[in-house]
């Protein structure tokens, strides 16, 4: 059956982002959201993709969220010489409780990978902490961004990008005032990057760089002055940058600094 360049677009984003709603694909094609509303209708119509609503209370509704269908995936993977990503395989639970998070994640990593690909900046891969490998039915379901710790123990960031010359860990904090979570959080990574794990597990030589996106800006002052007054995290703390998901949205390569007010180039 026939797709026109939108369908096609659509089913491109879903495979890249794995959840999007109308707001990301109408930042990905510049297409009205009446257009992509009625394309996504198509797209559900014939079974290539499903969707799920997530109400906020009784009179209130956030956007849908759209995923791949396994018809989907299986129509992509029949025609990948017209798609530009190597066709995934999802696995996991489409229906999520963590809603508000995983749109703002889908957000920083959609203005992210744009900002690259506008610099001629090659992503080698990138992975979100709902991205899978292996099954449930083997027990063996794991996600992507698994990073080991000491022991038996493990954590899983957000995202993983990793470029031609660094690899960024990306960390999405939608928290209003948990500051205890994300001071936890980012100890976590400093942990791993004690134990060079992140490094082993995605082979590269140098420590990864942490990103650290907000969606409060009062979170994160208080995030980086609670930092700034830690006398042990100043050995980490050329790894940590942050801004809001504002300002990453606004320009992705001029968002970051770190505590020190200190600029991050993203190569």
């Amino acid at each position: 059956m026939l797709l026109n360049d939108l369908q096609c677009n659509i089913l491109s984003a879903l495979n890249t982002y794995t959840y999007c709603a109308v707001s990301h694909i109408k930042k990905l094609t510049g297409k009205s959201d009446g257009y992509i509303r009625e394309m996504l209708g198509v797209l559900v119509h014939r079974g290539y993709i499903h969707s799920f609503k997530v109400y906020v209370s009784g009179k209130v509704r956030a956007e849908n969220l759209y995923y791949l269908s396994k018809q989907g995936i299986t129509l992509m993977q029949e025609h990948k010489n017209a798609f530009t990503d190597p066709i995934q395989e999802h696995t996991g639970n489409a229906v999520v409780r963590d809603y508000h998070h995983r749109h703002y994640y889908v957000t920083c990593i959609i203005a992210a990978r744009q900002y690259l690909d506008r610099n001629n900046i090659k992503i080698e891969y990138q992975y979100s902490y709902y991205t899978k490998s292996g099954s449930n039915k083997a027990k063996n379901l794991t996600a992507k961004t698994t990073i080991p710790l000491a022991g038996k123990g493990y954590f899983v960031p957000d995202g993983v990008l990793k470029t031609a010359s660094k690899l960024y860990l990306i960390e999405l904090y939608n928290d209003y005032g948990n500051i205890r979570r994300v001071i936890t959080s980012l100890h976590t990574h400093a942990q791993a990057i004690s134990l060079s794990t992140p490094a082993v597990t995605f082979g590269i030589k140098d420590d990864p760089i942490i990103l650290a996106v907000f969606t409060h800006y009062s979170t994160m002052k208080s995030v980086i002055k609670r930092l700034s007054e830690n006398e042990d995290f100043a050995a980490f703390a050329n790894l940590y940058y942050f801004t809001t998901l504002e300002s990453v949205i606004a320009d992705f390569g001029d968002a970051f600094r770190s505590i020190h007010g200190n600029p991050l180039t993203i190569i």
